[in-house]
C-alpha cells in the first residue's frame, strides 16, 4: 500500500457507503454535498442491480418490445446488444457524477472488520457512519433444479444467448408479469403460472382485471392457483418439462421470479451485532437505523 493510500485508510470517512444502486448513489452525492468525506464501496458494476440486473435492462427490453424489434434478424442478439450499450451509458453517467462530487470510489468486497471498520480486499478504511445498501438478488430456492441448462432467474435471463420458442414463468409477481408480458411481445409462447390465486396481490383489483385482458389479447396462457411440480431437463438435456395441474408440459426455457433476498451475507454482519432475517433483510427502526 502507498503513503497516500495507507493514510487514507487510517483517516475516518465520514460517511462510508456499501453499494451504488440508487439508494447509495443518491446518499453518497448527497452527503458529499453536505461537504462530507465519503467512500463508497461496490462489488460489481457502477449503478448495482438496478442498472445491470434490474430495472434499466428490463425497461430496455420491454422499449425492445414495444417498438416490435421481434420482427429484426437477429432480434433478440441486437435487443440485448442494444440493451448493453444503454447499461454501460447510465455506469458512466453514475461515476463521472460520483467523482464529480468529490465521492471516493473503490471497488471490491467490502466485510465487516469493527463496528467502525470496513475491509475491502487488503485495505481496511474507517467510518464515522455507515450507510448499507447492498440490494437484493433473486431467491433460488431449494426446490428448483438450477443445474438446468435453459432454467433461469431474473439475473441470468439476461444472458440468454437466444429467444425461446416457449417460455415457463414461475411466479406472478412483478418481476414475473413484465418478463411475460416482454416476451410474449417478442412472439414467445409464454405460459405463466403461479400457486396462489392472485395476479399482483398487492395491486388494486380494477388493474389486475385489466391486466388480465391484455395477457388474454398477448395470447399468455394464465395458470393461476395452479400447482407446478417435477421440474426436469427435456429431451437431450434441453427445454424444460413440467407437471402442470396434474398434467404434463414442455417449454424450451423456464423463467423463476419467486422474490428477492437481500445481499447481505458476505457483509460479516453477525461480527458486529447487526441482526438480519434468513432472507437478507436488516431489522431497522423508523429511521432506518439499525440495533447500531
Amino acid at each position: 500500500m502507498s503513503k497516500s493510500a495507507a493514510e487514507e485508510a487510517q483517516s475516518p470517512f465520514d460517511w462510508i457507503v456499501i453499494g451504488s444502486g440508487p439508494a447509495g448513489q443518491r446518499a453518497a452525492v448527497q452527503a458529499a454535498k453536505l461537504k462530507k468525506k465519503v467512500l463508497i464501496v461496490e462489488r460489481e458494476n457502477w449503478g448495482g442491480a438496478c442498472v445491470h440486473k434490474g430495472t434499466i435492462p428490463s425497461k430496455s427490453l420491454k422499449e425492445a418490445a414495444l417498438l416490435n424489434e421481434a420482427r429484426l434478424e437477429n432480434a433478440w442478439e441486437k435487443i440485448l446488444l442494444k440493451k448493453d450499450r444503454v447499461l454501460r451509458n447510465e455506469a458512466d453517467i453514475i461515476a463521472n457524477q460520483l467523482d464529480r462530487n468529490g465521492v471516493r470510489r473503490v471497488r471490491g468486497q467490502a466485510s465487516f472488520v469493527s463496528q467502525d471498520q470496513i475491509k475491502v480486499g487488503e485495505h481496511v478504511y474507517h467510518g464515522k457512519k455507515f450507510l448499507i445498501a447492498v440490494g437484493t438478488r433473486p431467491c433460488r430456492g431449494p426446490d428448483f433444479p438450477w443445474e438446468l441448462a435453459d432454467l433461469y432467474d431474473s439475473d441470468t435471463i439476461l444472458e440468454m444467448k437466444q429467444s425461446p420458442e416457449s417460455l415457463l414463468v414461475i411466479g406472478a409477481g412483478v418481476i414475473g408479469c413484465e418478463y411475460a408480458s416482454i416476451f410474449a411481445r417478442l412472439g414467445v409462447k409464454v405460459t405463466l403460472v403461479d400457486r396462489r390465486k392472485e395476479l399482483l396481490r398487492s395491486v388494486d383489483q380494477e388493474i389486475v382485471e385489466r391486466l388480465k385482458k391484455h395477457f388474454e389479447e398477448m395470447e399468455i396462457t394464465l395458470e393461476i392457483g395452479t400447482d407446478f411440480s417435477g421440474l426436469r431437463a427435456g429431451p437431450g438435456g434441453r427445454g424444460i418439462d413440467v407437471e402442470l395441474g396434474g398434467r404434463s408440459a414442455a417449454f424450451s426455457a423456464g423463467l423463476v421470479c419467486m422474490g428477492r433476498e437481500g445481499n447481505v451475507d458476505t457483509l460479516d454482519l453477525a461480527a458486529i451485532g447487526v441482526k438480519s432475517s434468513d432472507r437478507g433483510i436488516i431489522s431497522v427502526n423508523g429511521e432506518y437505523q439499525t440495533n447500531l
